[in-house]
């Protein structure tokens, strides 16, 4: 019986318009009814998904920056999991060797060595731009800090994600050189930026601590993402959910397939659960 629903963000509940639908709202309301609650795990910042949701009914516990972070429903910090400074560095020297752009995410916002635009074309690729995805992009891009060089990166913030992106054939390499580093944590798909973290912030070891404070078997929880970023969740978490649109390398590892995000596909894996678990019931009794 499902007792804890986590969802994504990006490409999972939010649809093609960077939007939660009123048809998630909606599924997310009556699986509380039913005694199913409900969190998020994004790598966002918690102050960029507090943007997001400020029009929204919805006030969850979330996992931040893929698992350096967790808050309660409140917005109290529960923990946190920072890269080293040292361990940084040595990223963005990498990074540097193979011609990628580099992304630090801190307590206090982005750094990059890179220019904004630079950034944002990597975001946007060959994709057209709609009013939605500049919107998005500006909100997200609102945390942005230039800097010079690396050692510019104040000596008194938290790091906790470093992403890299640039050309497809760098990344894959990066990704597999570093995937051998055993005190990182390396989220990567193709058409995605490589997401690099703490060995112990990953999304799914995130989801495990709180689901062992909360009391909770993985078997209680179901999960639902679309990038390379989830597949730490569909490992702990066997009720799993890969979006439609999520790249087969992510759909592969999921137990489950749900709609495309532009098709509330979040909406209708959690109808799906609701009447799981009412199926439950009807077994037990």
């Amino acid at each position: 019986m499902i007792k804890l629903i986590v969802s994504d963000l990006d490409g999972t509940l939010l649809n093609e318009k960077h939007r939660i639908s009123d048809v998630s709202l909606t599924a997310i309301q009556a699986a509380r009814e039913a005694g199913i609650d409900f969190m998020i795990a994004t790598g966002r910042h918690q102050e960029n998904v507090a943007s997001l949701l400020k029009d929204t009914p919805l006030t969850p516990a979330m996992i931040c920056i893929n698992g350096a972070q967790c808050f309660d429903a409140q917005g109290h910090l529960l923990w946190e999991v920072p890269l080293t400074r040292a361990k940084t560095m040595e990223l963005l020297h990498i990074a540097e060797a193979f011609g990628l752009h580099t992304q630090i995410m801190c307590d206090r916002g982005i750094y990059s060595c890179d220019e904004l635009e630079i950034h944002r074309r990597d975001f946007i690729g060959q994709k057209k731009m709609n009013d939605h995805d500049i919107a998005m992009l500006n909100d997200y891009y609102a945390l942005f800090q230039k800097i010079n060089q690396p050692t510019d990166l104040p000596n008194d913030v938290s790091i906790y994600k470093v992403e890299l992106n640039g050309a497809e054939s760098a990344k894959a390499k990066v990704a597999k050189l570093l995937e051998k580093d055993e005190s990182l944590a390396v989220s990567y798909a193709p058409g995605s930026g490589i997401e690099i973290n703490d060995i112990h912030a990953s999304k799914g070891e995130a989801l495990r601590r709180f689901c062992n404070s909360m009391h909770l078997y993985p078997q209680e929880v179901m999960v639902i993402g679309d990038s390379g970023n989830d597949l730490s969740m569909f490992a702990y978490f066997p009720y799993s959910f890969a979006m439609a649109n999520a790249p087969q390398e992510v759909r592969s590892k999921a137990s489950l397939i749900a709609n495309r995000n532009s098709d509330d596909g979040v909406a209708r894996a959690i109808f799906k659960t609701i009447a799981r678990n009412q199926n439950y019931w009807t077994f037990q009794k």
